[in-house]
């Protein structure tokens, strides 16, 4: 199971800009770090540590923030009610 979670974190860890900004990788890069949700998350704390609080700054971020606690605590709650029904 630890490989396969590896092989799917991987793409998070690179497409998000936790590792590196992705303003330092190609353009194409750049397009598809867009669509993933942790990068906005990612780019809204560092843009709080840089002392940058503008609504365009923190506003996508703070968002997903709050549209993955949504995801989660949902599926993590519909898991618990199957495993122990």
């Amino acid at each position: 199971m630890a490989p396969l979670i590896n092989m799917v974190m991987m793409p998070v860890l690179l497409l998000s800009g936790i590792l590196l900004p992705m303003t330092l990788g190609p353009e194409w890069l750049q397009k598809v770090s867009n669509l993933m949700p942790t990068k906005h998350v990612v780019d809204a704390v560092r843009n709080s540590f840089l002392g940058d609080f503008t609504v365009s700054a923190l506003g996508w971020g703070v968002a997903w923030t709050f549209i993955l606690l949504a995801v989660s605590l949902w599926w993590g709650t519909a898991t618990f009610r199957r495993e122990n029904a």
